[in-house]
């Protein structure tokens, strides 16, 4: 607030009963909207699923109702408005709204959906600019945000005259290996990232307090005097009616301890780990871990990468004591180790795209040093985490995808962030790069974009094979590595 007032050269923040003429008067509205009631979701293993689930929410809770379905890239708002019309039997309307529409299209559809001719708009975050909509009774995010602000901002387009409104936003651990890629670079980028994903994890505090936090936290004190923070639950939130009984809390330390220690082996014997990879690999599926370490290193010494390896590490032990645990609790209790700064990213960007890898984080020490054998660990260090009792069953109808393999030949994607805009208050601060060809269908997060090389010993590295062979020479690749250990 203080560099506003210096930037505009205001006067000092006075109250409206004591204005002077030479002062500033701050208008605040409460963060707290009581009439949205929000609700977080785990995504379904597939896009076909998901909008199954989405038609499914909107006929029966918001049928005739307008709303807005917020997607990360340009792509998706195409994909989820042709997937509702024909799921739904056209029962539902839509259109869809992106930056790199023609300025008259999108004054047709925005006409369009404020007159009720369409019901739900697919956009990406380009839709909302100016847009003061009061009748809109629901806003669904198909993908994670990429911040707290962005996501409180977009979600607030949903009952601006009062009435009760819902926030749906659906989620999974993939989301954040899409998005981390795209904001590596910006300021700030994975601290909000990451602030938007324990949100997004978050079972038991209400959804409201959580939003008060952040804004409070991100603000300095002089501002925060400023600003409206309700230190009261909203009552109407999914964790706010979730049924205390419901949520366990589960020690995972001995889990947390192994997949530490595979991921110090294989990145001292110069291996990388997606967070996919070291998921498969502590519950002993996947490439073998010796695969992994020399497909890594033959990568690496194509680069000009000299790599020294400790030759009496000992190798920790996948058979005998690998996770039984779902992959979904494993990729949860990884997210949550990169959450908590026990584990960090690292990101390798390349010609095609942007590889987020798996390392040690800060807080890692701590653990493997009172762990092990023998060990009692000490109760501040143990790792536990809350999770909800399944009480579910498959949704009808879900149909499971074989596992795609990658060949040493196939082709790389190419991603493209053509995701619109920012901050409603912001303009545009980067690029937005479109294309004619389209990026391959992200329904799959879980795919691998590393090419497999040929199997091998941990250490042997390959001169020639058959991902190699008859290819010009690869740049090398430059390496950023971000501290996750945002738990503070």
């Amino acid at each position: 607030m203080a560099d506003v007032l210096k930037i505009l050269k205001l006067g000092p923040i006075t109250h409206a009963d004591q204005a002077k003429p030479t002062g500033t008067v701050l208008f605040t509205s409460p963060l707290s909207r009581p009439n949205l009631h929000y609700q977080v979701l785990k995504k379904p293993s597939s896009n076909a699923d998901l909008i199954d689930q989405i038609v499914k929410w909107i006929l029966q809770n918001r049928p005739g109702s307008q709303g807005i379905i917020y997607t990360l890239s340009q792509k998706d708002t195409t994909t989820v408005a042709q997937g509702l019309v024909s799921q739904s039997k056209g029962r539902i309307s839509t259109g869809i709204y992106h930056a790199s529409l023609p300025d008259s299209q999108k004054h047709q559809v925005h006409t369009a959906w404020r007159e009720g001719s369409i019901q739900v708009v697919c956009a990406t975050t380009a839709f909302g600019m100016g847009i003061d909509a009061p009748h809109v009774r629901f806003v669904i995010h198909h993908t994670l945000p990429k911040s707290m602000e962005g996501y409180y901002q977009e979600s607030g387009r949903a009952g601006r005259d009062g009435l009760v409104s819902d926030c749906l936003l659906f989620w999974k651990t993939t989301d954040l290996l899409r998005l981390s890629g795209m904001v590596a670079s910006e300021i700030d980028g994975i601290p909000k990232l990451y602030s938007m994903t324990k949100y997004a994890t978050e079972l038991e505090r209400c959804r409201s307090l959580l939003f008060a936090e952040y804004f409070n936290t991100s603000h300095s004190g002089s501002d925060s005097r400023h600003l409206p923070f309700s230190q009261e639950a909203c009552g109407e939130c999914d964790n706010c009616k979730r049924d205390v009984s419901s949520i366990k809390q589960e020690d995972l330390t001995v889990q947390a301890l192994k997949i530490c220690d595979v991921v110090e082996y294989v990145t001292k014997m110069g291996g990388r780990l997606t967070l996919i990879q070291l998921g498969d690999l502590v519950r002993g599926i996947g490439a073998p871990m010796p695969t992994i370490i020399c497909n890594s290193r033959a990568k690496n010494h194509a680069d000009g990468i000299d790599l020294q390896s400790p030759s009496d590490m000992p190798v920790p032990d996948l058979i005998g004591e690998k996770i039984r645990l779902k992959k979904e609790q494993v990729e949860s209790l990884i997210l949550h180790l990169l959450l908590q700064g026990y584990l960090q990213e690292q990101f390798v960007a390349t010609a095609y795209t942007v590889n987020s890898y798996i390392k040690l984080g800060g807080k890692a020490r701590a653990l493997m040093m009172h762990g092990g054998p023998g060990k009692e660990m000490p109760r501040h260090l143990k790792v536990v985490m809350p999770s909800i009792m399944s009480t579910t069953t498959a949704t009808r109808g879900a149909v499971s995808k074989p596992k795609s393999t990658h060949s040493a030949g196939s082709k790389k994607r190419k991603v493209v962030d053509d995701s619109d805009g920012s901050v409603e208050s912001c303009t545009a601060n980067r690029l937005v790069v479109c294309s004619d060809e389209e990026e391959d269908d992200d329904d799959d997060d879980d795919k691998d974009e590393d090419v497999d090389l040929p199997t091998g010993r941990a250490g042997a590295i390959p001169r020639h094979t058959a991902a190699t062979r008859g290819r010009p020479p690869k740049k090398k690749t430059t390496t950023i590595e971000i501290d996750s250990d945002a738990s503070g």
